[in-house]
């Protein structure tokens, strides 16, 4: 494998580099005033086996810390062939120096953080390594090693956007070629191409096994790699690379320096210089520097930058603009989605070729997001709450755009009313509220679809947050009618004052009761009162009165009322005894939810209703028999 885990020894804690798909955005890093190449290397200053992230500006720039801590180990680092990002992997160290976790990190060539496209936990022995990212920069692939069982895996992932994925397993990622090819090779060293979409692998022949960290030219004529673990462990060789239908072909290797250790070769964005980390021994405990050659395909003669008294790893190039002070053109805002306290904030993208992606704010938050993504969820808004968001197109040299503003309120739409619906009202008829957070400017769609029936619309861009279903309508609100007994569903679309809609939301089924007069009795009386279900109830007064009736559905839901003299009644499912309810309360309650049992399919049933005679209190009321289809 690619890499050695170094067990820290540490004494102090240090903050580790926060991880996320939109990071927060500190302050833009000012332009560079000359350089037109950054060369990135992972440096260990403290010869602590940990290796940190710098950069240096070419030509003739000092080097520049980004991200190093004693309690995390960057390995792997290389980049985009076309210069805007860089990748590479972050160990992550507890305290007392035990791996926790390996992270997958893209970063742009402004420094600023990208993405995290993976967290791996260390409890299950895994860690991730080999990370490469396409010519543009919009996609990545990396393996994970699987100490437990031996296995190697190639993940993916958009940089963007979206979650990993695997590739395929049993193999290892080389590079990218071009944008939707990935050199690989398997777990004995032997290389193959395989599409990023997804395929059959196709042999490479030329390469030598077990290559180490190999790097493809930006014009994708050479290939760069070291020997792992051979003789040859000195070696660095550039080799021809021809690419055709996607099928590589290697011509013959040069050898580019025979001494020391060499590891982590890079390419200047024009292809001419071949930069890499050159160790005199051990790269453990011997110090080592950049190298450089140019011209880059082996005939150059080797010459060392700068010494320093610090370990240099792996190595990468990527493009900073000359004097690029442009801030580039805006970016426009789309209509937002609603989505409640988690609205969807949409943008599209200027035509940019330096453009790193988007910074957004708002209140009390601001975010990173990467090109190509054009959206971005965000969270923890209060419903109700007028929101407004800016957002600014950012280059890889930090320059931001004047930006654009959008606003928003915090909408939840959905369909809420009483299961069942006579717990809210006395006829069949029932009140609907269609949103929370919801103002008097917001609109409103609305269908329904009865159970056995075909979606009808009922609201169509009306504004009012509440609506009883089941009388005559009004300006852009149907007629309506609900049966006893029968099953409703609804979707609910809203479109706030600033002109964001929302999506489709479904809600629960609104289930209409039939009355008590569904039921065959044997005994008790019928009372009329105005504040039961559809006029009137029945109440049983001794335990040799029953109730039974027939109801086809999944979900059964008994409707009655409690008071200081009702009782307890067991109910039975045809010879089954499903429940026991005591309808008791201090006070009167009409029309209360006494029972409801959930059935794992629809059915017919027959249910029976026994009072048990409680001593004191003998009465049951039955007001209503729910069941949902």
């Amino acid at each position: 494998m690619r890499t050695t885990l170094r067990r820290l020894a540490v004494t102090t804690a240090a903050a580790v580099a926060a991880t996320g798909i939109a990071v927060p955005l500190s302050a833009a890093p000012a332009a560079a005033a000359a350089p037109v190449e950054r060369l990135w290397s992972l440096v260990d200053t403290d010869d602590d086996g940990g290796y940190g992230l710098y950069y240096t500006d070419l030509p003739g720039g000092t080097r520049t810390k980004v991200e190093e801590s004693v309690l995390t180990d960057l390995s792997h680092l290389s980049a985009s062939g076309d210069g805007s990002r860089i990748t590479y992997v972050r160990f992550v160290y507890d305290s007392q120096g035990n791996p926790v976790r390996s992270e997958v990190v893209v970063r742009d060539a402004s420094a600023r953080a990208v993405r995290v496209l993976e967290t791996l936990p260390f409890s299950s022995d895994k860690y991730a390594a080999n990370p490469a990212l396409s010519a543009d920069g919009t996609r990545a692939v990396w393996d994970v090693f699987d100490f437990t069982s031996d296995t190697l895996v190639v993940r993916k992932a958009a940089v963007g956007a979206g979650g990993a994925t695997t590739l395929k397993s049993g193999y290892s990622p080389y590079a990218f070629l071009g944008n939707d090819t990935v050199l690989v090779q398997d777990y004995a060293g032997t290389p193959y191409t395989l599409p990023f979409a997804g395929g059959s692998l196709s042999p490479v022949s030329g390469l030598p096994l077990d290559a180490l960290y190999p790097t493809v030219s930006p014009d994708g004529t050479k290939l760069a790699y070291g020997l792992y673990e051979t003789a040859a462990a000195a070696d660095l060789k550039v080799a021809s690379l021809s690419v055709t239908d996607g099928v590589a072909t290697v011509g013959t290797a040069a050898t580019v320096d025979a001494t020391g250790n060499n590891r982590g070769p890079a390419y200047s964005r024009d292809g001419s210089t071949l930069y890499w980390a050159k160790f005199p021994g051990s790269p453990e405990t011997t110090i080592g520097d950049v190298w450089s050659v140019s011209p880059a395909d082996g005939s150059g003669t080797p010459a060392a930058l700068a010494a320093t008294a610090t370990d240099e790893g792996d190595v990468a190039v990527t493009n900073v603009p000359s004097s690029d002070a442009t801030p580039p053109a805006d970016a426009t805002a789309q209509p937002f989605v609603l989505n409640g306290s988690t609205p969807t904030i949409r943008w599209a993208l200027p035509a940019d070729a330096d453009l790193s992606g988007v910074v957004i704010s708002r209140s009390g938050k601001s975010a990173y997001v990467p090109a190509p993504q054009t959206s971005w969820v965000d969270s923890g808004l209060t419903l109700g709450q007028d929101y407004t968001y800016t957002i600014k197109a950012v280059d890889r040299s930090g320059n931001l755009a004047a930006g654009v503003s959008r606003s928003l309120t915090a909408i939840k739409p959905g369909a809420y009313f009483g299961t069942p619906t006579s717990q809210y009202s006395t006829k069949t008829s029932f009140p609907v509220r269609f949103a929370t957070g919801a103002k008097a400017d917001t609109t409103f769609w609305v269908d329904y679809l009865p159970y056995g029936g075909t979606l009808k619309s009922w609201v169509n861009g009306a504004t009012g947050a509440f609506r009883t279903f089941g009388v005559p309508g009004t300006t852009n609100v149907a007629d309506t009618t609900a049966v006893a007994g029968g099953t409703y569903a609804f979707r609910v679309k809203v479109q706030d004052a600033h002109g964001n809609t929302s999506g489709w939301a479904v809600g629960p089924k609104a289930v209409v009761p039939f009355d008590q007069t569904k039921a065959t009795f044997s005994g008790g009386g019928t009372v009329l009162t105005g504040a039961a279900y559809l006029g009137s109830f029945r109440r049983l007064s001794t335990s040799s009165h029953y109730a039974r009736v027939s109801l086809v559905g999944n979900q059964l839901m008994v409707v009655g009322w409690k008071c200081a003299s009702c009782g307890a009644f067991a109910i039975y499912d045809g010879a089954t005894r499903i429940g026991t309810v005591d309808t008791y309360a201090a006070t009167t309650r009409q029309r209360v939810l006494l029972f409801s049992k959930t059935y794992a399919s629809s059915g017919t049933h027959t249910f029976t209703i026994r009072p048990l005679g409680t001593s004191g209190r003998p009465y049951v009321a039955l007001d209503g028999f729910a069941m949902r289809r």
